[in-house]
């Protein structure tokens, strides 16, 4: 998968529903589903799930925690990321 487009795509969804730092947590968000750290995700690529049955999984996943971003929880506590 191409993680910039998905950046990209994140990015733009986050800051049309007013996630403050919206490409920051894009970056978080993709980190936090292919479990890689967030220098790999500008890297270009993300690692490659075996079957498309994983990738629907990830998209899924991807969609869901999106959803309850852009609904008004916090961020940090969807991604259980503290730090960011």
């Amino acid at each position: 998968m191409q993680s910039n487009q998905l950046l990209d795509s994140f990015t733009y969804r986050f800051a049309a529903s007013g996630v403050r730092k919206p490409e920051r947590t894009a970056e978080e968000l993709l980190a936090y589903v292919f479990k890689c750290p967030v220098s790999e995700v500008h890297q270009g690529s993300t690692p490659d799930p075996p079957s498309s049955g994983q990738i629907i999984k990830l998209i899924h996943t991807l969609e869901e925690l999106a959803v309850r971003i852009e609904n008004g929880e916090d961020p940090q506590a969807v991604l259980e990321c503290p730090d960011f």
